[in-house]
């Protein structure tokens, strides 16, 4: 059975991602950081320079909650529909849109420059990073270098001095640029002034794909378009007794298909080889009116920006994350409730008595006197004598060999009162124990991206961008 899941679909999904991130109906969305602890053989594989890769299973969804710092919640403003990011440059020949790539015309498959078939595997859509604006090649002069910046923001189509045919399709605002803007990608948006000149099914374009030989030469105006729609007509010069040049004259509308039997124009003559030029129907509704389907949306973005001591001191300074993510409909700690917060702690945290030491190293292991709980240490405040503490997958401890023979960490709460002791012989007498504002295991894990460490400081923001592919 041949069977294809289409580009389409694929739109869809990211679409409706982002719809449902920006309507609390459908539940609340969470990005997340975690990872407080160095990645290393003995503590799930890869290093902090080589990240291990993610494995989609029900024991890291597990492992990503017990190691978790914070998460920040993400709605409407948080999330675009993004497209591959493609800058132009000077003296590169850049691929035009063609609604057949993939396609047999002429007896070869139609191909972008680089031999793919896909469509959304071309260069034919163009950031331009100086204005914020995207524009799309709709000729390429057969494949001659851009030499010329496609420039403005006219709804109508136009023409470089290289002979290159663009369209500008839309800006991207100095805010979105900072949130949804990165070296591969950036937000799709609609211009509203362009959705409403978009002629849908216009025939501007046309290729010729054989040029065929024993025409008469001459300049056939105004030839008639065959196929379903109306208006459009062309415009075809014969010099050397084959077709020199075409260009719409009419672009007409309403095309789904058009044809061209150029062996048919009065006057033409009869050839020793039939020309065979191709009509370039654009995608549905015309160029630029649906830009998310003309330039490939089939990505999402989701951005957070940290600052400090986000979420008064949810997300801790001082310390580092290796891991972002998202997830769905977490509850608030205790209750079957969705989280709705803007920022949720995800560590769980003690206080001393009077007494304790001043230095708890962070990632050193602790151990509770009575209770034998185990933990990791993820942020001490001296001031406060708040220790926050993860109670991972793996205790940390290693055997002469290198491995951890008893990887799991106690499951034992701490108690108050008892004596904790840290791997550096710093102490101190638990006065309270406090859960985390979020029920681990709750919601579901959407998302998971292992990265080297980030480390996080009182004067410092970090702006976070997950990438999704549909």
């Amino acid at each position: 059975m041949a069977a294809i899941v289409t580009n389409n679909f694929r739109i869809s999904n990211a679409q409706q991602w982002v719809n449902q991130v920006s309507d609390d109906r459908y539940g609340s969305h969470y990005l997340f950081v975690g990872r407080p602890q160095p990645f290393a053989l003995h503590t799930g594989g890869g290093s902090d320079q080589i990240p291990p890769h993610p494995v989609d299973n029900e024991d890291t969804n597990y492992m990503v909650w017990r190691d978790m710092i914070a998460a920040r919640f993400i709605g409407e403003s948080d999330v675009s529909v993004a497209v591959a990011r493609h800058d132009w440059q000077r003296d590169v020949p850049y691929d035009y849109y063609r609604s057949d790539y993939g396609s047999v015309v002429n007896g070869a498959p139609v191909t972008t420059l680089n031999g793919n078939w896909d469509m959304f595997e071309t260069n034919s859509a163009m950031y331009v990073k100086a204005k914020h604006n995207v524009y799309k090649c709709l000729w390429n002069n057969y494949g001659a270098q851009s030499i010329e910046e496609p420039s403005g923001n006219s709804v109508k189509e136009f023409t470089t001095s290289d002979g290159y045919v663009w369209k500008f399709m839309y800006s991207i605002s100095a805010t979105d640029d900072i949130r949804f803007v990165t070296s591969d990608f950036h937000a799709v948006h609609v211009d509203e002034d362009v959705k409403a000149a978009a002629v849908d099914g216009a025939i501007s374009q046309y290729h010729i794909a054989n040029k065929g030989r024993g025409y008469e030469d001459g300049d056939y105006l105004d030839q008639p378009l065959v196929g379903d729609g109306e208006g459009g007509t062309f415009n075809l010069v014969v010099k050397n007794n084959e077709v020199y040049s075409i260009e719409a004259s009419i672009v007409g509308s309403g095309y789904s298909y058009a044809y061209l039997n150029i062996d048919d124009i009065v006057g033409i003559g009869t050839p020793q080889t039939s020309a065979w030029i191709t009509a370039i129907i654009p995608p549905p509704g015309g160029h630029g009116f649906d830009p998310t389907k003309e330039l490939g949306g089939f990505y999402a973005i989701a951005n957070t920006i940290l600052a400090g001591e986000e979420g008064e001191g949810d997300f801790v300074v001082d310390q580092e994350f290796r891991r972002i993510g998202l997830m769905k409909d977490p509850y608030d700690y205790g209750t079957t409730n969705l989280a709705t917060s803007d920022t949720l702690n995800a560590l769980k945290s003690m206080t001393f008595h009077v007494g304790f030491s001043e230095y708890w190293p962070n990632d050193e292991r602790i151990v509770g006197s009575t209770s034998g709980a185990t933990a990791l240490i993820s942020h001490f405040s001296i001031n406060t004598g708040n220790l926050k503490y993860i109670q991972p997958q793996w205790s940390g401890e290693i055997n002469l060999d290198g491995l951890d023979h008893d990887p799991k960490v106690s499951e034992a709460d701490f108690i108050i009162g008892e004596s904790v002791t840290s791997e550096s012989g710093a102490t101190g007498v638990v006065r309270t124990v406090q859960p985390p504002e979020v029920e681990y295991y709750s919601g579901s894990i959407l998302y998971i991206e292992n990265r080297a460490p980030i480390v996080r400081s009182a004067d410092q923001t970090e702006n976070i961008k997950l990438i999704i592919e549909f």
